[in-house]
């Protein structure tokens, strides 16, 4: 474990905690995150050029495990994930936008980043914690990005803005805007 690096900063009354050099350590960098009771595995791997592309190929995973909200399904030869859910298609979505901006227009090597929700806490969003752990994975690993990029969902609650509000804020806030 030589390679094991931690980083801490409280943000709104929590600590968000990035680890890195524990797991996924054939990814060409994995970011564990953690923020309250939610827990995200965020991976960045890069393979060589294909030069027979016009395009960049990158590839976003968003995967919503069951047993990260402790629900195991009880079907007794069915053990495998359905498809994945519009929302966590829409999450994949943003966080493409949000990342493919940072790569040097003439990148041609295929790169395929994936987060991994481990746990889901009662009230904290995953995506937020998802893309900051995405960012900090790009940024630390050698595959060239112009980052770190960060995201943040902004709620408006009684004549007060919250930074990183619970999903309870969210349901009564006036606003509900992400900014990456």
């Amino acid at each position: 474990m030589n390679n094991y690096v931690k980083k801490e900063i409280e943000i709104s009354g929590k600590k968000l905690i990035l680890e890195t050099g524990e797991l996924a350590v054939q990814a060409n960098m994995a970011v564990k995150a953690t923020y309250g009771d939610t827990v995200v595995l965020a991976t960045a791997t890069s393979a060589g050029p294909n030069l027979d592309l016009d395009y960049f190929p990158l590839t976003v995973f968003y995967e919503e495990r069951l047993y990260a909200s402790g629900t195991i399904k009880s079907s007794r030869f069915v053990k495998r994930e359905g498809r994945p859910t519009d929302d966590a298609i829409v999450r994949r979505r943003l966080i493409d936008h949000a990342i493919r901006p940072l790569f040097p227009e003439d990148y041609q090597d295929e790169v395929q980043v994936g987060a991994t929700i481990l746990s889901l806490g009662k009230e904290i969003d995953p995506h937020i914690l998802s893309i900051i752990a995405i960012s900090a994975a790009l940024h630390a690993s050698n595959i060239p990005c112009a980052g770190p990029m960060v995201s943040a969902k902004v709620s408006y609650v009684g004549n007060q803005f919250i930074f990183c509000p619970t999903l309870s804020q969210i349901d009564e806030s006036e606003l509900d805007m992400l900014v990456s």
